[in-house]
């Protein structure tokens, strides 16, 4: 039997796995590791669009504040004079 690699700890193990119901029940394939190639995609993906969403709200605050900064300006040139601005 240890020609084939059958070994007293692994006939041990299959009895433990009859005992408990369990032989026989894990499928084959890759281990799981919790490192999904798919999920860490997602999970970068998350990441760059708040990174953008962020970006575009300051963006959009600076246009706005470029705006006012326009509207006093053209006010100041309009009325001929430094007068207070009116926010």
């Amino acid at each position: 039997m240890r020609r084939e690699g059958v070994y007293q700890s692994l006939v041990w193990r299959w009895g433990q796995q009859i005992d408990a119901g369990t032989l026989g029940t894990k499928r084959p394939g890759p281990k799981a590791t919790g490192k999904d190639k798919a999920k860490i995609r997602v999970r970068e993906l998350e990441a760059q669009l708040e990174r953008a969403k962020d970006r575009n709200r300051t963006r959009e605050e600076l246009v706005m504040t470029q705006g006012t900064c326009l509207a006093l300006h053209v006010d100041v040139s309009v009325h001929g004079g430094a007068t207070s601005p009116k926010i």
